[in-house]
């Protein structure tokens, strides 16, 4: 068996994943392709069983003081996502493997680069959601 790296990070019985969208509309859309996503029926969103996801939106920098707006470094609409429980025992109907593991998979083998980093990030696209190697940066948020 090959082995292939993958950007997410292990947290005891959890797994991590970092990512981003053009925007909120296509990061849901996306997130509803991979299974992460179901309707609610009201007309909204929400994750499946064991999938949290925190909404960064996008990025701001640091303020000086407390009169100057923080600088926005980047419009994108950032995501952290935690994945427990039935989330990871989900299997996969074509591959008979967990969900989760055929996502990471397909993105990292049939994935383009991205190209359009911040900083010294490394990343791979699959759609349009860029999965974000957790090495290469320091999260905006970090789970408790």
């Amino acid at each position: 068996m090959t082995e292939v790296e993958v950007y997410a990070s292990w947290v005891g019985s959890m797994v991590d994943t970092y990512v981003r969208s053009t925007d909120r509309a296509l990061f849901d859309v996306d997130m509803r392709q991979f299974g992460l996503l179901y309707p609610d029926g009201e007309g909204g969103l929400k994750p499946g069983r064991g999938v949290n996801i925190t909404h960064l939106g996008p990025i701001y920098g640091m303020s000086p003081d407390e009169e100057t707006p923080a600088p926005l470094v980047d419009d994108r609409h950032h995501a952290n996502i935690r994945l427990t429980g039935y989330a990871l025992e989900r299997l996969d109907d074509l591959y008979e493997r967990p969900l989760w593991e055929t996502v990471l998979l397909t993105a990292m083998l049939s994935g383009s680069t991205d190209t359009q980093i911040n900083s010294s990030e490394h990343g791979v696209r699959l759609s349009d959601t860029v999965l974000i190697d957790p090495a290469s940066f320091t999260p905006r948020r970090v789970w408790a």
